[in-house]
């Protein structure tokens, strides 16, 4: 059965990286289905109480608004479909609505949800679609960075294992392309490595490494360990301090998600 992708799109630049990071990934494990999408948010939803006065002029330039970027968005799509592998189809669709609810809908019927990594000071309807994907789907997320510019994708993969259900849950989920990759490498800081039995059960060979780190400084430990073995991926659990309503990232996680340089594959 092929995989389907959804894919959120978000700033026009970076639109191009996205589908490929996607297409990549698909194209491993023999193409796939990757949905383009472009949420707008409803205008009521972002005018303040005190605009109370020019509501009706506001709320039109806001609709105006969103809907001109979501056909940039789409454009931008539109333009990278040319490119697209043979067995990944391309499709590209905009929808009105709580941006987190759509995600929460529409990425829990999908096999893997893309989008880019967290940026410092983005809009507060971008973060919630990022929470909504870890917390409220059960689905893979791939989170690029900025710097992703292309590339393959999958073919040296870091894990950073700790032994805890959301990392076993990040591990089976990216089973079929760690049993594609050309190398696994099983990262843990502060304890002597140990093959995750998930890893050992499905026939997939890794190479183990125990990352010296101080309790502080886990996440850049990690990063620089995945960095020394060439990875161009890295798994790991995403770990939350609270409800999905109220989620905070854990410490690593949260380091990770702000600086990490490299394709992240989450689940929580």
């Amino acid at each position: 059965m092929r995989r389907s992708a959804l894919v959120l799109l978000d700033h026009p630049a970076q639109v191009a990286n996205l589908l490929a990071a996607t297409a990549c990934l698909l194209a491993r494990t023999g193409g796939g289905q990757l949905c383009a999408l472009a949420i707008r948010t409803p205008a009521l939803d972002r005018v303040l109480p005190t605009e109370e006065v020019l509501l009706p002029e506001r709320i039109a330039a806001f609709a105006d608004e969103a809907r001109a970027h979501a056909e940039r968005l789409c454009a931008k799509a539109r333009e990278w479909e040319a490119r697209a592998p043979a067995d990944v189809a391309v499709r590209c669709e905009s929808e009105e609505g709580e941006g987190a609810d759509i995600v929460a809908a529409r990425g829990g019927r999908a096999d893997l949800i893309v989008l880019t990594r967290p940026e410092p000071h983005e809009p507060a309807a971008e973060r919630s679609w990022r929470h909504a994907a870890i917390f409220r789907t059960g689905t893979p997320v791939l989170l690029v960075p900025p710097s992703y510019a292309g590339g393959a994708l999958g073919g040296v993969i870091a894990v950073a294992w700790k032994n805890a259900p959301a990392s076993e849950r990040a591990v089976h989920a990216a089973l079929p392309w760690l049993a594609r990759a050309g190398s696994v490498h099983v990262l843990q800081a502060g304890h002597p490595p140990e093959m995750p039995p998930v890893l050992a059960e499905h026939g997939v060979a890794a190479a183990l490494s125990e990352v010296p780190a101080s309790p502080d400084a886990v996440g850049e430990a990690l990063l620089r360990a995945a960095h020394g073995c060439g990875a161009d991926m890295m798994v790991m659990g995403a770990f939350g301090r609270a409800p999905w309503r109220e989620a905070v990232f854990g410490g690593v996680t949260r380091t990770l998600l702000a600086g990490a340089d490299l394709p992240l594959f989450v689940r929580h």
